[in-house]
């Protein structure tokens, strides 16, 4: 005994009334019901698979790349990945990164990019895409500030993303030496990410 039955017992048996009590609400269309926001979330899931992938095609089409076989292993967390994604910014990044994978160019894709990806809000991949325009390092007071002026967000939104863009090692803060000031920069691992999100290079471009 752990000491922690009690609660999973009480747990399972709030879940068990929660449902009884839908039943009886519902009567004999529960399970009607349940089938019904079953195929919602299947076709929601199924639309962005489509947007994804549909651009995905369109990145290697316009890069006159031909796609390749991707292992499953590797595949089915994109798919996964991108059914769930709806923001516009991010939906681009799925498809970026699926298309690199496809033109042979992801062969060096960590697997991880796929958990990092589903790790980011809409604000987290707009403030990289920002540093990342800024050459990759700037200073962080001065990137802070215009940030959230550019964005429209609070510093508080600010600083969530931040930890976040941090803690899953896409941003690097350091000290520039003899000075207080603090420097934010991408890291290599940061730099491949948002390259191969950014889809295929063009086939002419060598």
């Amino acid at each position: 005994m752990t000491g922690l039955e009690p609660y999973v017992i009480a747990g399972q048996e709030g879940i068990k009334a929660v449902k009884d009590f839908l039943s009886k609400l519902l009567g004999p269309a529960v399970d009607e019901v349940g089938l019904l926001l079953e195929d919602k979330v299947r076709l929601y899931r199924l639309k962005n698979q489509i947007r994804i992938l549909t651009k995905a095609q369109e990145m290697l089409s316009s890069a006159g790349i031909k796609p390749k076989t991707v292992p499953l292993r590797t595949l089915l967390p994109l798919l996964e990945g991108a059914s769930l994604e709806d923001d516009v910014d991010l939906s681009l990044k799925w498809a970026g990164l699926l298309a690199s994978t496809a033109s042979g160019e992801g062969k060096d894709n960590h697997p991880a990019y796929p958990h990092i990806l589903v790790q980011l809000a809409p604000v987290d991949a707009r403030i990289i895409d920002r540093l990342d325009s800024c050459g990759g390092k700037t200073s962080h007071v001065k990137f802070k500030a215009e940030t959230q002026h550019e964005l429209g967000i609070s510093e508080e939104e600010y600083s969530y993303s931040f930890r976040n863009l941090f803690r899953l090692g896409l941003c690097v803060s350091t000290t520039r030496k003899n000075t207080i000031e603090e420097i934010i920069s991408l890291g290599p691992f940061a730099q491949h990410f948002l390259k191969v999100c950014h889809g295929p290079v063009s086939s002419s471009k060598g």
